[in-house]
């Protein structure tokens, strides 16, 4: 099988062809300390049944949804970069930057 890679540009989100897999890049303005949002985003990732590990530069993260697993990175220099490596097929990729950024905005809240 012979490996492609093709990126496409919408205005928010990048989506990325790597051999047949989408993976999804966005990034995310926040207005918490680095420490205080990662606390935060434990937590409630936790308790929504994924895991979250890393610092306040970079890290990884799963979670579970009714649609099936995702699986992703982050990166954090001023803005929250995140990059989705593996999400259900059914969902888009401005899907997502939508559901995470709402996730964030509601983290930065509490």
């Amino acid at each position: 099988m012979r490996m492609t890679s093709e990126t496409y540009f919408t205005p928010n989100v990048t989506v990325k062809f790597n051999n047949y897999k989408m993976i999804c890049l966005f990034s995310i303005k926040y207005s918490d300390s680095k420490a205080e949002l990662l606390q935060r985003l434990r937590v409630a990732i936790a308790n929504s049944d994924g895991s979250l590990s890393g610092n306040t530069l970079s890290g990884s993260f799963t979670g579970k949804t009714l649609f099936g697993t995702f699986k992703g990175r982050y990166t954090i220099d001023g803005v929250i970069t995140v990059i989705i490596d593996e999400k259900p097929f059914s969902i888009g990729c401005g899907s997502i930057e939508r559901e995470v950024t709402k996730y964030l905005e509601s983290v930065q809240q509490q």
